[in-house]
């Protein structure tokens, strides 16, 4: 127990640490600034959920705006999953926790359980002001509000599967190919940007949305399990509840199963070995050319404050300038 409560809170300071510009940071004001980061998120995705209810549920598609809060929760949960998986699969650190006397099983449960309650807070934030809203000015049970929030604990096993099944595709890449810390990076930007699309636009889209109650359901009904999730949620049929649990629960064990599998340790002399070689084979000019290439496509971060977000800011600005403010909204 020990061992697991050491790894949570390595876990929760390598959180902190990357924060922490290039160790100058003091680790006070690293964790305050993900403090404050994380509560802008929380502020902004809960009131995402909150306006999106509410126009829904003023058009008399109060299921529907369950359905609604389910994806766009699947759609955040699965962008921390990506943009963390990305992360893991580029860090040794599980190597060095492989070598170590701590159990294997406290390596795989402090790992899965931090990305399932950071999931888990994902999709509470989005989910508790929709029900929230759907019981008080839908005028629905609060048995609903019930149900959700204990099937809001099972939906996380769902973006926790895919993430780990990313996690080790990337792993994978980057020991077989060349370019496997680029497309983690590329995999990592395009989950931000798909965040960053989606979900601020999502009130918008609920205000423009014209569809019939009955509409609304066949539409549903283009993604089964969310659908089936919804039903268990909202009319608790027993069906949909028990295809909820298997579609919950197996991924939940699947993830177990490929995380603790994939944890094999990490050979750094071989990698080492790997680069001296490649050195030796082009000359001295190509190498560092070669290795300063993959640097900075292998950081994220360096990525979008540099080359994306300096193309971000030049499109908006050109944007702007042609076709005026209104088109920010």
């Amino acid at each position: 127990m020990r061992s697991l409560y050491l790894l949570l809170r390595t876990e929760f300071l390598s959180l902190v640490g990357s924060f922490n510009r290039k160790g100058k940071t003091p680790v006070v004001v690293a964790a305050i600034l993900l403090i404050i980061f994380g509560l802008f998120m929380i502020g902004t995705m809960a009131l995402t959920g909150a306006v999106t209810a509410h126009e829904l549920v003023e058009k008399d598609l109060t299921e529907f705006s369950i359905f609604v809060s389910i994806t766009l929760s699947m759609i955040i949960a699965l962008m921390f999953g990506v943009v963390n998986s990305t992360r893991d699969a580029k860090s040794n650190d599980t190597g060095m926790l492989l070598a170590m006397p701590i159990p294997k099983a406290s390596i795989v449960i402090a790992k899965l359980l931090g990305m399932y309650l950071l999931d888990v807070l994902c999709t509470m934030v989005m989910l508790v002001p929709t029900l929230w809203i759907v019981c008080g000015e839908g005028k629905q049970s609060y048995d609903v509000f019930a149900r959700g929030l204990l099937i809001g604990f099972l939906i996380p096993a769902l973006p926790l599967f895919i993430s780990l099944l990313i996690s080790g595709l990337m792993s994978y890449l980057r020991k077989a190919t060349k370019f496997g810390q680029m497309a983690s990076s590329g995999l990592s930007i395009a989950a931000v940007l798909l965040y960053m699309f989606v979900v601020p636009r999502m009130s918008n889209l609920a205000n423009e949305l014209d569809l019939t109650p009955a509409e609304s359901i066949s539409k549903m009904k283009l993604i089964p399990p969310f659908y089936w999730i919804t039903e268990a949620i909202y009319n608790a049929d027993p069906l949909c509840i028990l295809l909820t649990l298997l579609i919950t629960l197996i991924p939940l064990v699947l993830a177990v199963y490929i995380h603790t599998r994939g944890l094999t340790g990490v050979e750094f002399h071989v990698d080492n070995s790997k680069k001296a070689r490649s050195f030796k084979t082009n000359s001295s000019r190509m190498a560092v050319l070669k290795m300063e290439f993959r640097r900075y496509f292998s950081s994220t971060n360096y990525v979008m404050n540099t080359l994306f977000g300096t193309l971000a800011m030049l499109a908006i600005t050109i944007a702007i300038a042609v076709q005026g403010l209104g088109v920010l909204t």
